[in-house]
């Protein structure tokens, strides 16, 4: 279900998932297969795996029985020979973004029916931050 809703797919699978009781919160864990060849995100061509990005990065994604859900994940840097170190974005982000395409998704809905600010609290998130979802998906 949580890989389905993230849209993974071979490298990328669930490390682990865990409810935080503190929170309360869901936290997702994706990596990266090691064992699976992988292809630079510009070109195409076989890569040599370089490392990963120095700090993990953590995603809001869709509530998921009623608690707030986050995706954190190092995504692999990859070294092509005709293009450079090259960063891999996930099939669930959009690039410079700190939410997973499914939360931009709903928030679009909601934005379509009821006021920015009575999304943004049943989203559990800023106007400010649906303002910039709004500007992204309407350009």
């Amino acid at each position: 279900m949580l890989a389905g809703s993230l849209r993974l797919e071979a490298p990328w699978y669930i490390i682990g998932a865990e409810f935080n009781e503190e929170e309360p919160a869901i936290h997702i864990h994706v990596g990266v297969d090691k064992t699976v060849a992988l292809c630079c995100p510009v070109c195409g061509a076989p890569i040599k795996r370089y490392g990963y990005e120095p700090k993990e990065r953590i995603w809001r994604h869709a509530d998921c029985l009623f608690y707030p859900c986050y995706v954190h994940c190092k995504r692999p840097r990859v070294l092509c020979d005709k293009c450079g170190t090259v960063q891999m974005s996930a099939l669930f982000e959009r690039k410079n973004s700190r939410f997973t395409l499914l939360f931009e998704g709903y928030a679009m809905l909601l934005l379509q029916d009821i006021p920015r600010a009575r999304a943004a609290r049943l989203l559990r998130c800023d106007e400010k931050s649906l303002a910039a979802i709004l500007g992204c998906m309407t350009r």
